[in-house]
């Protein structure tokens, strides 16, 4: 996580509900700004929030939500913008 944060990369964390993922990303964060997004009702309009030129952590929980469209469509648009991080 460190390396990525530092390489401003792309991070999936993936496993069962309930394992604790979403803890770990806000215990790992603490209290570093970032924007939290369920995607349970994401819509590619929820990410243009006018971030601007700085570099945003930005963590989309929830991603079982999407249809297998909806979320390549998703991972596309979020990969190509060189604006903020995913996690």
């Amino acid at each position: 996580m460190k390396f990525a944060r530092a390489k401003y990369q792309t991070v999936y964390l993936y496993g069962v509900s309930g394992c604790g993922k979403t803890s770990f990303i806000r215990d790992y964060f603490g209290k570093t700004k970032y924007v939290y997004l369920s995607a349970e009702k994401l819509t590619l309009q929820d990410l243009d929030f006018g971030i601007g030129s700085r570099k945003t952590i930005v963590v989309i929980d929830d991603l079982y939500w999407l249809g297998s469209s909806d979320g390549d469509e998703l991972i596309k648009y979020t990969s190509s913008r060189n604006d903020y991080r995913t996690k």
